[in-house]
Parts: structure tokens; sequence; C-alpha cells
């Protein structure tokens, strides 16, 4: 089974407004921010190396960030003259689409159906990227559980949030991720699939921050321990 995976990332470590005040100096925020994100990223780009190694069915095809930062302004040393290049940051492998705006819910429909008109024979997983505990073998014991169904779902640690949205080759992915938003995935018939903590537990405070370096963390979010606050 083929899939290709949605993380939507808001610029620039923008964001987590809850997880100010972890670090020891506000200037900080955005590096812890765009640490979890790389270790979420990480995971994703390992199990998409360990389903093309692996003897089970399972391939991740293509990951894809959904980001507004689509370019970036760089000023050439010979010309002085002022170009737009594609945002980096990110892993070799990994294609940048364009944040469609109108919201988190809309941007991922909007990607979503443009990988469906792309890669029409791919099932599409659509998840958070603030989960610096996630494994590997997390992620596609999600996707092995998720061919079973048109739509599913994982809950976040809390049981109200969610974390990750599959959607089958020929269903919709209809998000609806904001608050109580595993109750309204549920309404609208996607099914809770079984997930690992790492899967299940994202980051919006300092407490979630602390049950995930509890867990254990990449190693980006690793290296920005120095620089938290004790967190009690």
């Amino acid at each position: 089974m083929q899939w290709r995976v949605l993380v939507p990332v808001r610029p620039d470590g923008a964001g987590k407004s809850r997880l100010r005040g972890a670090t020891t100096d506000a200037a900080l925020h955005a590096d812890l921010v765009r640490a979890i994100q790389r270790d979420t990223l990480a995971a994703v780009v390992e199990a998409r190396e360990l389903a093309s190694a692996g003897s089970h069915d399972i391939r991740i095809s293509g990951i894809h960030v959904v980001t507004s930062q689509v370019t970036s302004q760089v000023t050439s040393p010979i010309t002085s003259q002022v170009t737009s290049q594609p945002a980096t940051g990110f892993a070799p492998g990994i294609e940048v689409m364009a944040d469609a705006g109108g919201g988190l819910n809309s941007a991922l429909s909007a990607a979503h159906a443009e990988l469906r008109r792309r890669h029409p024979a791919d099932r599409v997983l659509a998840m958070v990227a603030d989960l610096p505990s996630l494994r590997a073998e997390e992620l596609l014991a999600v996707l092995q559980e998720a061919v079973s169904v048109s739509r599913g779902f994982v809950a976040d640690h809390s049981g109200h949030g969610t974390t990750m949205l599959t959607s089958s080759v020929a269903g919709h992915l209809d998000p609806r991720f904001g608050p109580e938003s595993a109750a309204r995935h549920r309404e609208s018939g996607a099914v809770e699939l079984k997930a690992g903590l790492g899967a299940s537990n994202d980051v919006d405070t300092a407490d979630d921050l602390k049950r995930c370096l509890q867990l254990g963390v990449g190693a980006s979010t690793a290296g920005m321990v120095a620089h938290l606050q004790p967190l009690t």
C-alpha cells in the first residue's frame, strides 16, 4: 500500500503560544518549536526508509510539508539582486507545498486534493508537526491499521484532540483539527485507530513537553534540554 504523508508546518517556528516560558530565554522559543518539528519529520523520514527495507506491503511514497514559507528571499553576493528560492531546512526528499490559506483544515484539504490529482492510487495521512517522541515503527503501525478503513484518526493523549488523520484512495480527508477534534472526527465517520505513545503525545504546553521528555525525544529536541526551564 502506497501512502503519502502531509505535515503542516508554520514558518520560522511560529505559534505554540502556550509553550512560551518553557525555555530559559524567550528568544529560544522558536528554536524549540523548530526542534520539535525536525524530530517529527525525522521520524517520518525514518519510517519511509524502514518501509522501503521491510518485508510488509506498506510504503511511504511521499512526504509533503504544507507551509506558507514556500520561498525565501536571497541576495546574490555578485549582483546584489534579490531573488526567491524554495524554502530550505527540510530533509532531502521532502516536498514543500504551498499553504492555500483559510486555516489549517482548508490548507490540508487543498493539499489533499492536489495529491489525489497527482497520485490517485496513493492513500494519505495528515499529521501534526509536534510529535517529538514519535517513533518510525509507531507511524508504520498506524498506516498498517488504517489500510482497513476509509478514514481513520489517532486521538491525542488527552482523548480530545487529533494527531493523525488518514484517507483511503477513494475517500475524502475531511480534516476537522481544532478544539475537540477527536469527537468531531469520530462524528464525521472516521474510525479511531490504535497508536503508540509517541504517536499520540503532541506538545502544546510545558506539561506536554515534560511528558515527551520522559518518553524520550529525538535528537533536536534533546539538544534543547539545557535551555529549558525546570519542568516540574
